[in-house]
């Protein structure tokens, strides 16, 4: 009888010690579909989806605290001749270059970027206001232009063109109005010559 208890015993116990490792695999698991449903595949950048959910809530927060917050809206330089000339292998690896590199340019874990897509990026600067956000989309133009994309033994030069729009906010300024804003700060950067930070008025 007290075999059979002490088996029954470990028996349970080497079940709960599975239940508890399946629910880590599944918890881990989980995560990653998470992480990949928000991610995208191509650049590591956020994407499209996580943009629409994350920036509503950082609009939210600087209301609330009556905190800046600047939008840099970012297109690469004549991204299509890129793909026409190369390839789109050259062309993705132009994308990768171009987040990695403003990526490294920006706070971490307070600044985030996301594919906004195609050749288009949105940076989030939560905090900045109007001149700071100017200042670092120069330094993110700035740090593009000096890290040419290396393709074979060719080194492909990279330029930007963004449009800035930052401050303090209004209850009635909606996401959608702000991406707006930035975007036609962003044709005016391109109009006027490319490789350039306009910013909105």
């Amino acid at each position: 009888m007290v075999k059979l208890q002490t088996a029954l015993h470990e028996h349970i116990h080497n079940l709960d010690d599975l239940v508890n490792e399946r629910t880590a695999q599944l918890e881990k698991l989980l995560e990653e579909i998470r992480h990949l449903s928000v991610t995208d595949g191509l650049t590591g950048c956020y994407n499209r989806r996580a943009l629409q959910d994350k920036l509503p809530e950082e609009i939210e927060r600087a209301q609330r605290y009556h905190r800046p917050l600047a939008v840099v809206f970012m297109d690469i330089d004549h991204f299509k001749q890129f793909n026409d000339r190369h390839g789109h292998q050259l062309g993705d690896e132009v994308l990768r270059s171009a987040a990695k590199h403003v990526a490294g340019t920006l706070r971490q874990g307070v600044d985030w970027i996301a594919r906004y897509g195609g050749e288009e990026f949105l940076v989030v600067l939560p905090g900045i206001d109007l001149e700071g956000a100017r200042l670092l989309a120069q330094q993110l133009c700035a740090a593009v232009q000096a890290a040419p994309c290396i393709w074979g033994h060719e080194s492909i030069f990279v330029t930007v063109s963004i449009g800035v729009l930052g401050g303090r906010l209004q209850p009635q300024d909606h996401w959608s109005l702000l991406l707006q804003a930035a975007d036609q700060a962003l044709y005016r950067a391109k109009a006027n010559g490319r490789n350039r930070v306009e910013v909105a008025v």
